[in-house]
Order: C-alpha cells, then sequence, then structure tokens
C-alpha cells in the first residue's frame, strides 16, 4: 500500500501515477464516448434547427459542430457530461486500488464497478441541484404569493422575511456545493462505494469544513496538470515536427498535400499550427489534391485527431488521479480516517465472515452425515 502525506504534497504525485496506459485507456474511451454523443446530438440540434442535410452540415463544419439552442443538444451535453463522470470513477477506482497496492487492478474490472455503481455517480450531483431548484422554487411560489394575494401576501413576505434571508444563504451556500459534488462525485464513489446519499453528505462537509484546503488544494492540481500536459505536448509538437523534416524530404509535395487536407478537418489555426509548426514543408503545391492523396489526407485528419486524444487522455487520467487524491487528503484531515486502511479492515472482515460461513457449513454437513451414519 502507497503511504501518503496526507498533505500538498502528495499532490505532487499527479502527473506520475496520471501516466498509466490503463488510466489513459479508460479516459481515451470515455472521451471518444463523450465526444460521439456530443457530436452527434449537436448536429441532430443544426439539422433541426437549418432544416440542412447531414450532408451538407458535414461538409461546413467537419468533425467538430457548433453547439444549437435547441433541446436535442442540451440533452446530448448533459449526457455527455454524464460520460466523463462516470469515465473519471472508472479511473479514481484504479487509481484507489493502485494506492492501496492492487497494481494488477484491471481496466475490465473498472468497467463492471462502474455498471454496479453509476447511479450514485450521476444522481450524487443532480440531488443536490434538485436541492438547489427546489429552494428556488420556493422563493419564486412565495414571491407569488406576495404578488398576488392581497394584504396577506405583502405581509406574510414582511413577517417571514428573516427566515426568507437565510433561506437564501442556505441556497447560495447549495450553489457553491454544487460543482464540488460534480467535481468528487467519481473520487467519492470509486474510493468508498457509497451511495447517492453520501455523495450528497460528503459535498457538504468537504466545503463546510474544508473550504480554502478544497481551493488550494484544486488549484493547485490544475497547475499540476498543466505542467504534465505541456511536457507531454511539447514532445508531441517535435515529434510531429521531426515527422514533417523527415518524410517530407523523402515524400516531397505528397506530404504536404497530405497535410493541407488534413488541417482542414482540425478545429482551429492554433491546433493546425500545432500539427504542421505553421509551414507546410512543399508549400507550393499544383491545384487542390484529389483522388488517393485526398482520401489520404482524411485518414491522416484522423490520425492527427487521435493524438489530440492521446494528449487529451492523459490530462483526464491525471486530473481524476489528483482529485482521488484531494478526496484521500481531505477525508483524513475532517474526518481522521484513512480510506486506504478502512477499506482493508472491511475485506478483512467479509474475508472472515466468509470464512465462518464456510466453518459453519462444513460444521451443519459433518453432523448431517453422523445423523445419516446412525
Amino acid at each position: 500500500m502507497t503511504r501518503l502525506h496526507f498533505d500538498a504534497r502528495d499532490l505532487f504525485r499527479t502527473t506520475r501515477l496520471g501516466w498509466s496506459l490503463k488510466k489513459m485507456w479508460v479516459a481515451f474511451c470515455g472521451l471518444l464516448v463523450h465526444y460521439i454523443v456530443y457530436a452527434g446530438c449537436a448536429y441532430a440540434g443544426l439539422a433541426i434547427s437549418q432544416a440542412t442535410s447531414l450532408r451538407e452540415l458535414w461538409a461546413y463544419y467537419g468533425f467538430f459542430p457548433e453547439p444549437t439552442p435547441t433541446l436535442v443538444y442540451y440533452v446530448g451535453a448533459t449526457l455527455a457530461l454524464f460520460v466523463l463522470l462516470l469515465t473519471s470513477c472508472g479511473i479514481c477506482r484504479i487509481t484507489y486500488q493502485q494506492l492501496k497496492g492492487d497494481a494488477f487492478y484491471a481496466s475490465g474490472e473498472a468497467w463492471k464497478f462502474l455498471r454496479a455503481s453509476w447511479r450514485s455517480v450521476v444522481l450524487g450531483p443532480l440531488l443536490v441541484l434538485a436541492l438547489l431548484v427546489f429552494l428556488l422554487a420556493c422563493g419564486a411560489l412565495i414571491g407569488l404569493v406576495g404578488r398576488y394575494v392581497p394584504v396577506l401576501g405583502e405581509w406574510g413576505v414582511a413577517l417571514f422575511f428573516i427566515p426568507i434571508f437565510f433561506a437564501a444563504l442556505v441556497a447560495i451556500f447549495i450553489a457553491f456545493v454544487l460543482p464540488v459534488a460534480f467535481l468528487f462525485a467519481p473520487a467519492i464513489v470509486g474510493t468508498t462505494k457509497d451511495d447517492a446519499l453520501e455523495v450528497v453528505i460528503q459535498s457538504f462537509s468537504l466545503l463546510w469544513s474544508q473550504p480554502w484546503r478544497l481551493l488550494l488544494y484544486v488549484a493547485g492540481l490544475l497547475l499540476t496538470i498543466c505542467a504534465g500536459t505541456f511536457i507531454l505536448g511539447w514532445l508531441a509538437f517535435y515529434a510531429l515536427g521531426l515527422i514533417t523534416a523527415v518524410y517530407g524530404l523523402a515524400m516531397g509535395e505528397k506530404l504536404s498535400a497530405m497535410l493541407l487536407v488534413a488541417i482542414q478537418y482540425l478545429p482551429d489555426n492554433l491546433i493546425a499550427f500545432f500539427f504542421t509548426r505553421g509551414v507546410l514543408p512543399y508549400p507550393d503545391l499544383h491545384g487542390w489534391p484529389s483522388g488517393s492523396l485526398l482520401w489520404a489526407g482524411r485518414l491522416l485528419a484522423v490520425s492527427l485527431l487521435l493524438i489530440v486524444g492521446f494528449v487529451l487522455s492523459y490530462t483526464f487520467s491525471a486530473y481524476s488521479t489528483g482529485i482521488t487524491l484531494i478526496y484521500l487528503i481531505l477525508r483524513k484531515k475532517k474526518d481522521d480516517e484513512d480510506l486506504l486502511e478502512r477499506e482493508e479492515e472491511e475485506e478483512a472482515a467479509e474475508q472472515k465472515e466468509a470464512a465462518t460461513d464456510t466453518a459453519r457449513a462444513a460444521d451443519a454437513k459433518g453432523d448431517g452425515d453422523e445423523q445419516k451414519a446412525e
């Protein structure tokens, strides 16, 4: 089992623990599903709002459709968000088992864990949101009573204004709890296997008892992730530069033609610059590529986007690892409880109980055999 310091020093483990092909594979799969759900619903929203065929929309937007204020888009964006939460929970579970010393905890076991615990990850933040909406709805109802009920309405608002004020303070506090619930629901479920109600309780407890540590640790985590992502992105940048330099000399205008097609499918000029280093190897091309070069360029665009996914997978893996470490630290600070040891005690108790049941079953079977012999 990994021994933690249970302070800010543990956050420096994030970049190293996040660099795990197992976690990055889970992150990549989650990001891919997230993209498919989001892009599919975004295209559906565009097709509905603009009354345009998907073929024409694809020719204009490519891999990155823009958002539209339609119901189908908002539903897709919400589902895509929950895909990220569930993926993060799987990575948190792998990190937790790794910190316990189980280096052989497979990604398949993480997916099984998610199938059993996904409701807690999704419903926990939704319960906090529902509580906030309920308080706001009550406030709106009181306002309507004050507006439309003569005499008693305005008198009631005036008499109960102090309780209304404190209810508003509670609503503001819940509004701050909501992002905490979305951030730490994967870590809470991934480490303790608790239900949605426990996610709500722990989210309130984290913000109430450890607000400054929570804020500083999250800020430190973001800086650490940015540093790790920058290093990986820098290496990827120069690896692609090496490819364009070496292969460009050998392939000549063909590589330039493929890159010219590929960058048309990239989301913006910044990422296009990232992949081509600002200059194509041989910029003077004779017309737009066609035939096999056109399709090779499109396949190259997919490869470049997969490289983006590779870098983002590390970022997401490091983020999920970091929130797991933060939750373990804060749980130790506020409750003086080492979740790594608590889980080991629970497993030992379960094993002892199972051994006792086996012994009792053996004894009962032995007594039955003796009775038959008599």
